[in-house]
């Protein structure tokens, strides 16, 4: 992943990456998100079904809510290769 380095034991976004999102990757995470919450719940039904739940809601749920709001432009009708966001810690609808 190019727009992230390894800083000690975090990960921190590339210099050029600070405001940015790549829409392919994020495509990619939603995929294996997904797929593991539906082996999960296949496979460990009653191992933490409300932690799946809430896995659900908040990672490939939340990414269906705003998956609009960030990739694709309205003005243009197109989808964006890469999202630019103004302010990174402000919440999705005040950017």
């Amino acid at each position: 992943m190019p727009w992230v380095m390894l800083n000690g034991s975090k990960i921190d976004p590339t210099y050029d990456f600070k405001s940015r999102v790549p829409a392919l990757d994020n495509g990619e995470m939603f995929w294996a998100a997904l797929a593991l919450s539906r082996v999960w719940e296949k496979k460990f039904p009653n191992v933490f079904p409300q932690l799946r739940n809430r896995f659900d809601e908040v990672f490939w749920k939340g990414m269906i809510r705003n998956v609009r709001k960030v990739f694709f432009n309205e003005t243009t009708m197109k989808i964006r290769a890469v999202a630019n966001i103004k302010d990174v810690k402000l919440p999705l609808e005040e950017n």
